[in-house]
């Protein structure tokens, strides 16, 4: 049977596979799905070195899937599997995914309740490995997202109730990819982030990208939550009743709750990549995050730096599922500096953005620099220990947006504020003990210096 390419045994009674499966040698399709009796597969998949998709659906016993490494192989060949899908969801007694063939792009353990370990996200983390796998799904996988940010908060040396998974994942930085997990939602240190209050919401960020930014090694990742809408999902229960077998029930729920998003990333006036994704309520029972990542290098048509980034965000709800929010941020190594020369006068004056956001020892932001970087039109101090913002600020002249969200240090700002004619936009969301804005006196500016364009505070 060397020419089979396909082999469906779904629904049976079959409690795992023969070795001698490695004969099969032209399969590509191996379908296994909902077979209730099996509890493992033999490491002999792996030489089927045409095989690009195993579905291993509610395969509720399977408790162990086969470990990848280069012993695998024939001993007659140094090819790797061809293994680009792999469907677990479904599968509630697996409790590892060991090492997956290099090949592998999208992984669906959905509904895999009992999963505490998952070999590439762990070498992620721990700085192993930096190619992500492309797609990811991660429905109700708490136990597997607690272990993660658990050893997140044991790498990073942060507290464990501060662990976000979008840092966990965006510890990798060399390749696309799309994932979805337990969260409730866009984490604040996002630079840019939108609650949404309707269901019809649709939201666009605008991202100035400055002369001075490295394409390479830098990225953006764009991020949404979704939940159920609790108090319908018991209306909906009421109605119904109670189902009487698991797939009335799935049927149920995935016709009572779906959720679509469309991402759309425009550099300058031309449009370089749209993204989408679809939700079903059969694996949603509680808040997820929806993470995407983009290195600069994969947009085919990426102008070089300055340009202007607008990455529009939305989305189509029905019944059950709707989303709370939005964010967008860029991701770049935290030791690289916008310039290479920092003594350079000249270079300060052309710096058209700082991101100080997190560095929680920064009380005082030079004045000096205030002075020098005329062209700054972009400062972000959020989650900063900053007290107070100098008079001197006024010296940024073309300075549009600022941000000093969670400095619970601040208090006041200066009235210099006013001065920066350029300003559009203020984020103080989370100052707690901000006591006092400026007052805006229009007469107290020289002529024609006030603000004029400030319109979100």
């Amino acid at each position: 049977m060397e020419c089979i390419t396909f082999l469906d045994l779904s629904h049976s009674v079959i409690t795992e596979l023969p070795s001698s499966i490695g004969y099969l040698v032209s399969l590509k399709v191996l379908t296994l799905a909902e077979c209730q009796n099996l509890t493992n597969l033999s490491c002999s998949i792996y030489e089927l070195q045409h095989l690009t998709s195993v579905n291993l659906f509610r395969c509720q016993n399977l408790v162990k899937y086969p470990k990848w490494s280069a012993d695998s192989l024939p001993n007659n060949s140094n090819i790797s599997p061809n293994v680009r899908y792999l469907n677990l969801s479904g599968c509630k007694s697996l409790k590892e995914i060991p090492e997956l063939p290099p090949k592998v792009e999208r992984v669906n353990v959905a509904g895999c309740v009992s999963l505490e370990r998952f070999a590439k996200l762990s070498s992620i983390l721990e700085h192993k490995e930096e190619q992500m796998i492309e797609y990811v799904t991660l429905f109700d996988c708490q136990k597997l997202c607690d272990n993660l940010a658990h050893e997140a908060s044991k790498i990073e040396y942060i507290s464990l109730n501060k662990v976000s998974l979008c840092f966990v994942f965006l510890s990798s930085k060399q390749s696309q990819f799309l994932v979805v997990f337990l969260g409730s939602e866009v984490p604040k240190w996002f630079s840019h982030r939108e609650d949404l209050y309707e269901l019809s919401d649709k939201y666009e960020f605008s991202l100035k990208i400055p002369q001075n930014f490295k394409l390479e090694n830098n990225g953006l990742a764009i991020c949404a939550a979704i939940e159920i809408n609790k108090e319908l999902k018991e209306t909906m229960q009421s109605k119904f009743g109670v189902e009487t077998t698991q797939k009335e029930k799935d049927n149920s729920q995935s016709n009572c709750g779906r959720c679509s998003f469309i991402a759309r990333i425009d550099m300058n006036t031309d449009s370089v990549a749209a993204h989408s994704i679809f939700f079903e309520q059969t694996y949603l029972e509680s808040a997820h995050i929806w993470l995407l990542y983009v290195p600069f290098v994969k947009f085919v048509h990426c102008p070089l730096p300055p340009f202007l980034c607008r990455v529009s965000l939305e989305h189509t709800t029905q019944d059950l599922v709707c989303c709370k929010s939005y964010g967008v941020h860029l991701i770049m190594p935290q030791d690289e500096d916008l310039e290479d020369d920092e003594d350079d006068e000249d270079d300060l004056k052309l710096a058209e953005c700082i991101n100080c956001r997190g560095c929680r020892m920064l009380e005082h932001f030079p004045e000096l620099l205030l002075v020098r970087m005329e062209g700054l039109t972009f400062l972000d101090l959020s989650a900063t220990a900053i007290r107070e913002l100098p008079s001197s600020i006024r010296y940024l002249i073309r300075l549009e947006m600022l941000f000093l969200k969670e400095c619970e240090n601040l208090t006041n700002l200066p009235c210099s504020i006013y001065e920066l004619k350029d300003l559009l936009s203020v984020n103080l969301s989370g100052c707690r003990n901000l006591s006092t804005f400026p007052k805006w006196i229009g007469g107290s500016f020289p002529n024609n210096s006030s603000i004029s364009n400030l319109w979100h505070v």
